[in-house]
């Protein structure tokens, strides 16, 4: 059937076409959709006889959508879509009722920061929700957004970038020195013997300048990195392991870092620059009353909490 005719479809298998496409997997659409992996089976069968096309073919991980699957995507998507914001969510939103499972791309020290107030958070306010995270590189983001395998992005820039992408401000990023008490740094930290000191450095990829670097060589300073990672949460066990390392890292990680006791923290002797932290997510998305209400709960997490004083870093 080159031409099908979309009227004639139970706009329930769009749904169940369109949660085939993003999670590749029977059992996994019927977790989401809440119902059973058979409702699925029987679905994806009246599908295949509608489309006459197989559409999805198991596999070892679960199944893969075959050509005629793909050139339809995109209209499923949008069809869904419109089920979603303009006809399912007509009515009243209600928090406490709700059922989904939301999806967000974030760094392993935003998991840290905002993963146990959020998750305390919904189930206090809407049980039935949950939660699922990915970490992927920056170039991904936009087709995940896009296609709906997250729900929210949630990282500083380069951001997504486009008229179909909307972005919201939470907070504004610092850094902090992080060192063992028993190095000997004393109370404060000079340029001097910040730059003598082995460090470990966060950066995306090896090979990127970081705003420290970039910093320091436009004092013609040049700090001593004896590791470079892409992780954060190693920092503070690499320091504990090993104390005569510091790290420059962000403030959060540094809060985090005060439940361990040998640690502490010290303002960086070099003026760097602070940056935007933003949540991302698709046009697709931007009415749907229940990702409304979830962003709000996430920029209000950001935008409510104290500001950490460094200038009581040491203390």
């Amino acid at each position: 059937m080159s031409n099908p005719d979309f009227s004639r479809l139970d706009l329930n298998l769009i749904l169940v076409f369109d949660a085939l496409l993003k999670y590749r997997h029977v059992t996994k659409t019927a977790a989401a959709l809440h119902v059973t992996q058979s409702a699925i089976s029987h679905s994806l069968a009246r599908l295949r006889l509608f489309f006459d096309d197989a559409l999805f073919v198991r596999g070892a991980t679960g199944v893969t959508p075959t050509i005629r699957a793909l050139e339809l995507s995109t209209t499923v998507r949008e069809i869904s879509s419109l089920v979603r914001t303009g006809l399912l969510s007509q009515g009243n939103f209600i928090p406490e009722a709700a059922s989904r499972t939301f999806t967000i791309c974030m760094t392993d020290l935003g998991e840290l920061t905002l993963l146990p107030t959020l998750m305390a958070a919904l189930a206090q306010v809407s049980p039935g929700c949950t939660l699922n995270t990915v970490q992927r590189q920056a170039s991904d983001v936009r087709a995940m957004l896009e296609n709906g395998d997250v729900d929210l992005a949630i990282s500083a820039p380069p951001s997504p970038g486009d008229s179909e992408i909307f972005a919201q401000k939470l907070y504004t990023h610092s850094n902090i020195v992080i060192a063992h008490e028993s190095a000997g740094i004393g109370e404060t930290l000079d340029l001097d013997r910040y730059c003598d000191m082995p460090q470990v450095a966060i950066r995306p990829r090896s090979d990127v300048m970081t705003v420290i670097d970039q910093a320091l060589a436009g004092l013609g300073r040049q700090r001593r990195i004896v590791l470079t990672t892409e992780h954060h949460l190693i920092i503070p066990h690499l320091i504990m392991a090993q104390p005569s390392l510091i790290a420059t890292a962000p403030v959060g990680l540094g809060k985090a870092c005060q439940i361990h006791g040998a640690l502490r923290l010290y303002p960086p002797p070099v003026v760097l620059p602070n940056y935007d932290v933003h949540q991302y997510w698709h046009a697709r998305f931007h009415k749907d009353r229940f990702h409304v209400w979830f962003r709000g709960l996430v920029a209000q997490f950001f935008q409510d909490s104290v500001p950490f004083d460094l200038s009581r870093a040491t203390s």
